[in-house]
């Protein structure tokens, strides 16, 4: 199952990975379906780093732990890594305040959801507090703006970056 799984998902990437890479992935990786995507992943993230192609080499070096644990982050991560920078509860990062000492670590967790992970606009609404899709894009366009400009708000979120990966 795990490896038609690996199987399915390089497919859907467009990938041509060999057989025994993605069965020494299996092999490796038991406990979850996110360790098996995370692995895959990571594989593919480091290939593009370093320049190098897939092969069972890679993988191995890559699966054994030696460029570093595979670490699933995902928006709830994200939403408490920012809450601690910026000192302010989880929950007050969901909730309608438009108090500036909210607005901005919220505005700051939904750049980090959408250029970490990729996550769709509407879904980040969703996480804090059922916002419109075009309150996120704002949120982030104008984080992505700050972050060309303000030094002290690039290092903060450079930092949380550091944090989860």
């Amino acid at each position: 199952t795990r490896l038609a799984r690996l199987r399915t998902k390089a497919e859907e990437d467009g990938l041509a990975i060999g057989d025994d890479i993605l069965s020494l992935i299996a092999d490796r990786c038991q406990s979850s379906v996110r360790e098996l995507e995370g692995a895959d992943i990571k594989l593919l993230a480091y290939s593009s780093l370093t320049l190098r192609e897939i092969d069972i080499d890679l993988a191995q070096e890559v699966l054994s732990g030696a460029v570093g644990p595979v670490r699933a982050i995902g928006p709830e991560q994200i939403e408490g890594a920012v809450a601690k920078e910026f000192d302010v509860s989880r929950s007050r990062l969901r909730s309608p305040s438009r108090a500036r000492d909210v607005t901005l670590p919220r505005q700051v967790a939904m750049y980090l959801m959408k250029t970490m992970l990729d996550t769709p606009y509407t879904q980040i609404g969703r996480h804090f507090g059922g916002r419109d899709h075009s309150t996120v894009i704002h949120s982030v366009n104008k984080i992505q703006e700050l972050v060309g400009t303000d030094e002290a708000l690039r290092d903060r979120v450079q930092s949380i970056q550091s944090g989860l990966q």
